[in-house]
């Protein structure tokens, strides 16, 4: 039990770790976006 409890564990922290590299991604391209539409906007308006 003790040995596949800790394989859960393990395959857990992998996933959150993926997870959390996809969050982050999403954040900067987010942050990008936003800098990008707040360019345009100063250069039109």
């Amino acid at each position: 039990m003790r040995i596949t409890n800790n394989q859960i564990t393990i395959i857990k922290q992998i996933k959150n770790s993926n997870n959390q590299k996809l969050n982050y991604l999403s954040i900067n391209y987010c942050l990008e976006f936003g800098a990008w539409l707040l360019m345009i906007r100063s250069i039109y308006v």
